[in-house]
């Protein structure tokens, strides 16, 4: 068993933590955008194979206190690296800080590399690994909260929200371990129809196909910085990526995305088609304001323009008019509005049974929880 943490979205650390419990983790706790726990190997593979929620897992395995670079130096050079990577190997550091004492982050991540090249020299009588950042075996992340360092191992590499079935997205799409967050956060159960009534490159459905259909969300990529560790067992991934195709399920439940835009809905359905589905069972191109659902209950999950990034000559308006058609057609589900934009989300003209802050990218946002009685 061995230490890691998974980074994650704001709001998203408490679902977070029950998805790693249910694939293995140990000993979790909730921390500021991601969770720590312990695993095994196997439980390791599986969180990057399963998770729908993780961003990136990093190992600890230093950590020190320095209040100068001198001494964020000469600490990180007493490590000995021989144990971690080796002369061949490529790395790149990503630095963040947040620090009185560190006021550059590029300069804290150009001292670490100083420290590990020159450390290899003197053990080696002059060579070094090369930096590479673009594909380097190792990426190393160094961590500066005022005089506390950690050093740690990127043990994931490309970020797994990069979930590979995404062309190109319509304008101001969701990120995809958002929507599979928020998804979560409606408790959605599966069985129960799901909408979307706005569903733009259809991000949404194909997190709701992936989870109702027990598909990996990374079943399709097909490398991870945890490959290059020496410990790496390719015998253990690949049955754990076997055991995911077998389980992956052939049924088409009640699904659905509707996108008015032809160009957006185009890209929409080779989206569902690169994830694997079929878009004509998921995707409708019309008008979600002309559309009434047969079923007497279900999940509606929306992501309206915000009049922030996508530009809406009435936004407002547009908000009152969602409210409406909820109010006058949807009688019996649960929906969910995803909004950046305070004031449009008052038009709505419906009490919220539950607010949520998240964020889409840089924009502080609400998930409101309307009961459509």
């Amino acid at each position: 068993m061995r230490e890691y943490i998974a980074k994650t979205q704001f709001g998203l650390e408490n679902i977070l933590e029950k998805e790693l419990k249910q694939l293995g983790a140990k000993n979790t706790e909730v921390l500021s955008r991601a969770v720590s726990f312990e695993a095994d190997k196997e439980t390791l593979y599986r969180i990057h194979l399963w998770s729908s929620l993780v961003i990136r897992v990093i190992e600890p395995v230093y950590k020190f206190k320095a209040q100068d670079t001198d001494t964020l130096y000469e600490s990180i050079k007493e490590v000995d690296w021989t144990m971690i990577m080796d002369i061949n190997d490529t790395f790149k550091i990503d630095s963040v800080v947040y620090s009185s004492f560190f006021k550059h982050s590029q300069f804290a991540g150009l001292r670490m590399k100083d420290a590990i090249c020159d450390f290899f020299r003197e053990e080696t009588g002059g060579q070094r690994p090369s930096v590479d950042v673009r594909k380097p075996n190792f990426t190393f992340v160094l961590n500066i909260w005022e005089d506390e360092v950690q050093l740690s191992i990127d043990l994931t590499g490309d970020p797994l929200f990069k979930r590979r079935y995404r062309s190109q997205g319509s304008e101001a799409p969701l990120n995809e371990i958002l929507a599979a967050g928020i998804l979560e956060l409606t408790n959605w159960d599966k069985k129960m129809p799901f909408l979307d009534g706005m569903c733009g490159s259809s991000t949404l459905v194909i997190e709701a196909l992936f989870k109702a259909t027990n598909t990996a969300p990374s079943i399709e990529r097909k490398n991870y910085a945890f490959m290059f560790q020496p410990d790496f067992d390719s015998k253990l991934w690949y049955s754990l990526l076997d055991e995911a195709k077998e389980t992956r399920t052939e049924d088409y439940p009640n699904i659905k995305g509707i996108e008015i835009d032809a160009e957006t809905y185009a890209t929409a359905k080779e989206n569902i088609v690169r994830a694997g589905f079929k878009p004509l069972f998921h995707l409708e191109n019309g008008d979600f304001f002309k559309y009434k659902p047969k079923e007497k209950e279900g999940i509606l999950v929306m992501n309206p323009p915000y009049d922030v990034r996508l530009k809406s000559t009435n936004i407002k308006k547009l908000y009152k008019e969602i409210g409406d058609h909820l109010k006058k057609n949807f009688k019996g589900w649960t929906a969910y509005i995803f909004s950046g934009n305070e004031e449009a989300r008052k038009s709505i003209g419906l009490k919220p049974a539950e607010k949520i802050k998240l964020y889409n990218g840089k924009i502080e946002c609400r998930l409101l929880k309307f009961e459509l009685y």
